[in-house]
């Protein structure tokens, strides 16, 4: 069942009261946090690039991607297992 206050884009937790919705909200179990500041429909982070895309909510514009993600982000496969 889904939710018709829940946006359908990533969402800075501190942007929530302009789009309708408190704290408590935010914790509803519709939400997921794939980084700290963000949220998003629960299922919408189906990858590496849908994880960036969430975080570079919050990053600062000069920010950038780089070493075992940046590789991932072009769809090279690192040479070694990351935990």
């Amino acid at each position: 069942m889904s939710n018709p206050q829940v946006p359908a884009v990533v969402l800075r937790s501190r942007d929530a009261a302009s789009h309708g919705l408190t704290r408590h909200d935010l914790s509803r179990p519709w939400w997921e946090a794939p980084t700290r500041g963000v949220r998003v429909p629960v299922g919408s982070i189906d990858g590496i690039a849908a994880r960036c895309r969430a975080a570079l909510e919050i990053l600062p514009a000069s920010a950038a991607f780089s070493h075992v993600t940046a590789l991932r982000l072009l769809g090279i496969e690192v040479p070694w297992r990351l935990d």
